[in-house]
């Protein structure tokens, strides 16, 4: 006679039994395994919205949507002058020359275009050194309204330090008015809005100084 399965209750008993029988040693291993796969699912998923939130990145030529310059990345070239306004980089330095076109959108004179337009390297953000008007390389003052505008943007840095591609994030700004007569409307940063991924080409370099004593010991060497 074949043997009768225990009851459902004894087998419940038996996996008590067995549960108590567990050094808690396993069981802080087991929950510390489902704690870190949790964290694990959620990071990733936060993981995976930040990629999201990744800021959008325009053509070159694009016109950028921010406030209140409209912005159209045109070219970028690497150079140790820029005869336009006879600038020139000290040893060790480079310069990153970028054409840009701005529209002011606003309807009325505006001026003060400094982190409108910020160069990324590895992370790190930076402010431009110069903006001149393309035209007769004048220092940029007021921008008409609705008027387009080739600006010059001129960063010093280290040499070495582009590459063949710049990046570059345009800033926007939000209006701030303030409903009194005596203050006046301005506009305040609010943050990163659109990038773009300009191709660097080399521009004017200096000749060697002949007198420049560290060129003979290179080619002693």
């Amino acid at each position: 006679m074949a043997d009768e399965a225990p009851p459902v209750r004894d087998r419940r008993a038996r996996v008590i039994v067995l549960l108590d029988r567990i050094p808690t040693l396993i069981w802080v291993v087991i929950v510390a395994g489902v704690v870190i796969g949790l964290v694990a699912a959620f990071g990733g998923l936060a993981d995976a919205e930040a990629h999201e939130k990744t800021v959008p990145e325009l053509a070159v030529g694009e016109w950028s949507s921010t406030r209140p310059y409209s912005l159209a990345v045109i070219s970028a070239q690497r150079t140790d002058r820029w005869d336009a306004v006879y600038l020139e980089a000290d040893p060790g330095e480079e310069l990153l020359v970028v054409e840009i076109d701005a529209v002011n959108t606003w309807d009325r004179p505006t001026s003060g275009l400094n982190g409108t337009v910020l160069l990324d390297v590895d992370g790190e953000v930076i402010d431009v050194d110069r903006i001149l008007i393309a035209a007769d390389g004048s220092y940029s003052s007021a921008l008409p309204a609705r008027v387009t505008t080739r600006l010059v943007f001129i960063w010093r840095l280290p040499a070495g330090t582009i590459g063949d591609t710049a990046a570059l994030q345009l800033v926007d700004s939000t209006l701030r008015t303030d409903g009194s007569l005596i203050a006046e409307d301005y506009w305040y940063e609010t943050g990163i809005l659109q990038q773009v991924i300009v191709p660097v080409s080399e521009g004017l370099h200096q000749p060697p100084d002949p007198d420049d004593d560290s060129t003979d010991d290179e080619d002693a060497s």
